[in-house]
């Protein structure tokens, strides 16, 4: 959940010039490549939910402003290519669907 929230926040505000929401410690903590290796606590979790549920009206409140800002173009590391906010908002969807997935298998298991 902590890296759906960084991802989306950091293809979608910062590779459109905006200013990110999340703490710079989350960032560092979810980011792409992270693997889940630390432990959280009930207290973090719950800040992580309180956290992501707001994002999209976030996103949706900045939208407009960032839009009209000069986009970074970035390749993913599904080699899919980001060329605008738009491009962004959909791939974004797909990424959160792909780990929620793997989310609701895991759970399977606990």
């Amino acid at each position: 959940m902590g890296h759906l929230a960084v991802t989306q926040q950091l293809l979608c505000i910062g590779l459109a010039g905006g200013t990110l929401t999340l703490d710079r410690e989350w960032v560092d903590k979810f980011r792409k490549g992270s693997i889940g290796s630390s432990v959280i606590t009930e207290k973090e979790y719950e800040q992580l939910k309180d956290t992501f549920l707001p994002l999209v009206d976030i996103t949706e409140d900045m939208y407009t402003g960032l839009k009209n800002n000069p986009f970074k173009v970035y390749t993913t590391s599904y080699n899919i290519t980001l060329n605008s906010l738009d491009d962004t908002l959909q791939f974004v969807n797909t990424h959160e669907g792909l780990h929620f997935g793997v989310m609701m298998t895991l759970r399977k298991f606990v």
